[in-house]
């Protein structure tokens, strides 16, 4: 194997037997990812945030034979980022042994894995077979239009306005509703204290009027809660549901779905679309789709370890 590490400075890599890596203009770069990838993960919905996806990085290669550009990625040290092919080349194997090659010139000699950052489907089944693992399940982004509901709270519960004195208590709540569920399967489990710091940091960035808790009438117990709204840095100003949670004792008598549904008819004065984010096998993505909720692309985490 051809000794070269990796600079910032070298434009181009000989990765043998005819192969090339050359360092990419980051616009062109951008321009090729955003269309050949066929993967908007994040549901932007818009071109120039798409193509800022790759621009921040000076590290987008194409990998190229014969003169012809076969496909590209971000490398950095050893990480993958944002891989894809450039048609007719539809070789994913023969791509990524080739990616591995110029990962295992370039790493940190004290690195003992390589990492395929937000590989898509069609990526995981061969790199399986070159020797990685999953590091996680998949996730995928889900997306609906908001409109109006006439939605009513089932008999028995009431609602408070969400406030960030009650961030504890929603804590609470979620922590016993998320408690062995496939997040804290593939994540671990959160620690109250790590949940509480994102509500707050819900609260902090979006609309509060588009949040739900609820209540049960009669013992005054915080038994679901939805945290949504509109944070006005967010592409195209969608709205999003950022935590949602219905205590064990309370679930399938309707409470989630209000929630939801009175989150997309608030939202709707605000913003086109509602996006979420589910770890993919969750039971919850169910009850998504059957509120029109749409799913974008799978990506997954993939580890290679070195012997």
């Amino acid at each position: 194997m051809p000794n070269q590490p990796y600079t910032t400075e070298m434009q181009q890599y000989d990765l043998e037997n005819g192969y090339l890596l050359i360092r990419a203009e980051k616009k062109l770069f951008a321009a090729y990812q955003t269309l050949y990838s066929n993967a908007d993960t994040n549901l932007f919905y818009d071109w120039q945030m798409r193509l800022s996806d790759t621009l921040w990085s000076d590290n987008g290669f194409f990998l190229v034979h014969n003169n012809q550009k076969l496909g590209g990625a971000i490398l950095h040290k050893n990480e993958v980022l944002f891989p894809f092919l450039i048609p007719p080349f539809c070789d994913r194997a023969m791509f990524y042994r080739q990616i591995q090659r110029a990962l295992l010139m370039w790493r940190d000699p004290d690195s003992t894995e390589l990492f395929v950052r937000n590989g898509l489907d069609a990526d995981v089944e061969i790199l399986l077979t070159l020797g990685y693992q999953r590091t996680a399940r998949s996730r995928r982004g889900m997306i609906r239009p908001t409109d109006h509901y006439d939605v009513c709270l089932p008999a028995g519960f009431y609602e408070k306005p969400v406030s960030v004195e009650q961030s504890a208590a929603i804590a609470n709540l979620l922590n016993q509703a998320y408690k062995g569920g496939i997040n804290e399967q593939v994540f671990g489990p959160l620690t109250e204290a790590d949940i509480q710091a994102d509500i707050e940091r819900l609260m902090a960035t979006n609309t509060s009027d588009v949040s739900s808790l609820v209540y049960d009438a009669k013992t005054n117990l915080l038994v679901g809660a939805c945290l949504a709204g509109v944070d006005p840095e967010t592409v195209n100003c969608f709205a999003g549901i950022g935590q949602v949670g219905v205590l064990p004792q309370v679930q399938n008598r309707g409470l989630g779905i209000y929630m939801i549904l009175k989150a997309l008819s608030k939202a709707y004065y605000y913003s086109p679309a509602m996006c979420l984010f589910v770890t993919v096998g969750n039971p919850a993505e169910s009850l998504y789709r059957h509120l029109g909720f749409i799913p974008g692309p799978c990506f997954t985490q993939m580890r290679f370890q070195l012997a």
